[in-house]
């Protein structure tokens, strides 16, 4: 931070940046507020919450998108993966899709959605819904596309490496682990077999004592069952990855592995499904403990289960019904625990279901189809119009918290079965409410609503017309970046004119300010320690 800039600001402007420098050294160094992975980071736990000594900015204004991008950097219009979700850095946002009949990686600048970069990806297998990675040390992206793992440079979209697997990539979206030396985690699938692999490839440069692989190597591989959708999750040096089991004859299984293994090795742990289905999504580790959900291919509202097991040793814990899923739950601090599932027909209906862990087992607190279903032509099935649809198998949802309310962020299937095409709805609903409530629906958008990422209190989704960015306009000098500058031309004597309104409410007050404020505090230790690889800072 410049100490000659700071001369220049009126002294209102000069307390705040002496205020925000002065907190940059005293902030803690282990907040983690982007959004690098599928379901936020390793965890995979989808609960965006206050980084230590903020406030949350909760998003709240789903009436205009904040920018809408279609086109990539040679001005071909882009077709988005349908079903698969952004990921988010300090700068720039990534997702996949098409342009010219090639599918792609696209890198949009966060400030105003302008496309800077793409990069060519194998297609999706079978619509696969795979959601990219940013690797931060690594300053790359990772994309699990086909038979290949790819890493692209996350400021030039350069290629960096290539990974070729033994089959596929479906619907599972990979992972990168916190710790040196980096190691990138992927399944490959294997819906109707028995061979389905987990992956470890080298993320970290080459060293020939302490790494002695180089980028994109395949270390290891270990044939772990039946996979499709099988996303892994990591914490304490452990990577945690279910399975589909084999079809019609066995269930599930949920396995961990040493993640700092360089060889394949046997599974610590294996936990197999104590009901007969499969696990066809992924794992949210919260508090040492592991939840997933299943998927069952008949039966109504509960067909399936929700499961808790210790992280240390896949001990169940308990094992409730809920809906068929291929998403992976979210864990409140309250310890309930949200569910997306069920699609239209087969007996069941998209929604959200919430259950409340009472530690030794887990009861249901309502399922917002059943919960506001009408049957309006008395045929006794849950026809399209007569329940707020929201959620459902392949989507993911984000819950906020805050201190006076959780919200989520949760988008509507489209309808049919198919997973080529996005969400049609974006809705944030409190959870404090019931589904029935007249304030349950805080806020709706028609024409996005797929799986969402957030950082602070700006939104993105992939809509029929585009990505969407949804919240506070934080580039007020309309540079494209995002930095102390904004600071500067919010406190400034000539600001552009209606740029201060900075959460689009209607109003410039403290609340415009403290929004900006708190972005510019997000990563602020990476600040200190000097510019972002990923993101880019100035």
């Amino acid at each position: 931070m410049s100490v000659v800039r700071t001369q220049h600001l009126a002294s209102t402007g000069r307390a705040a940046l002496i205020w925000l420098g002065t907190s940059l050294l005293h902030a803690p160094a282990h907040a983690q507020t982007l959004w690098t992975h599928f379901a936020r980071a390793q965890s995979r736990n989808a609960l965006s919450a206050p980084a230590d000594g903020m406030a949350q900015v909760a998003p709240t204004h789903l009436a205009r998108p904040l920018w809408i991008a279609s086109t990539d950097n040679a001005g071909r219009s882009i077709a988005f993966n349908g079903q698969s979700g952004p990921v988010a850095d300090r700068d720039r946002v990534y997702a996949l899709g098409r342009s010219g009949g090639i599918s792609r990686l696209f890198a949009f600048r966060r400030a105003d959605g302008l496309c800077l970069w793409s990069g060519i990806v194998p297609s999706p297998v079978t619509d696969s819904w795979s959601t990219p990675v940013i690797d931060e040390s690594g300053s790359s992206i990772i994309v699990a596309a086909g038979n290949r793992v790819s890493a692209f440079h996350a400021l030039t979209g350069q290629s960096l490496w290539t990974a070729t697997l033994a089959r596929s990539i479906v619907n599972a979206s990979p992972l990168t682990t916190p710790d040196a030396p980096r190691r990138i985690f992927i399944t490959d699938a294997d819906g109707f077999g028995m061979s389905g692999r987990l992956y470890c490839i080298n993320a970290d440069r080459f060293d020939a004592a302490l790494n002695p692989f180089t980028p994109g190597q395949i270390l290891w591989s270990v044939i772990i069952g039946g996979t499709s959708g099988n996303t892994p999750a990591y914490a304490n040096g452990q990577v945690f990855v279910t399975t589909v089991g084999e079809f019609g004859f066995s269930a599930g299984s949920i396995l961990a592995f040493d993640a700092r293994a360089t060889t394949a090795h046997p599974p610590l742990w294996t936990f197999e499904n104590s009901s007969p289905f499969g696990f066809f999504g992924g794992i949210a580790i919260r508090d040492a403990s592991i939840f997933a959900a299943s998927y069952a291919f008949s039966g109504g509202q509960s067909a399936a289960n929700l499961v808790k097991l210790e992280a240390s040793t896949g001990e169940l814990r308990w094992s409730v019904p809920c809906n068929r899923t291929d998403a992976t739950p979210i864990v409140l601090d309250d310890g309930r625990v949200i569910v997306s599932g069920g699609l239209s027909g087969f007996g069941a209906s998209p929604s959200i279901q919430l259950f409340q862990d009472h530690g030794t087992h887990a009861t249901m607190l309502w399922d917002s189809a059943l919960a506001t279903w009408t049957d309006t032509n008395s045929n006794g099935s849950r026809d399209p119009g007569e329940f707020l649809s929201i959620g459902g198998w392949t989507h993911q949802p984000i819950a906020l918290a805050a201190p006076s309310s959780t919200r989520l962020l949760v988008g509507t299937l489209p309808s049919g079965t198919g997973t080529a095409t996005p969400c049609t709805h974006l809705r944030l609903v409190d959870l404090n409410l019931a589904p029935t409530s007249p304030s349950f629906t805080l806020a709706t958008f028609a024409g996005a609503g797929s799986t969402p990422a957030v950082i602070g209190p700006t939104i993105y989704t992939i809509g029929a017309s585009g990505l969407h960015a949804f919240g506070s306009d934080l580039d007020v000098n309309a540079d494209g970046l995002i930095d102390v500058e904004d600071l500067h031309a919010w406190e400034g004597p000539h600001p552009v004119a209606g740029s201060r309104d900075v959460d689009r409410d209607g109003d410039v007050d403290a609340a415009d300010r403290d929004a900006l404020i708190t972005e510019l505090r997000r990563d602020e230790q990476r600040d200190v320690s000097g510019p972002s690889q990923v993101g880019g800072r100035r």
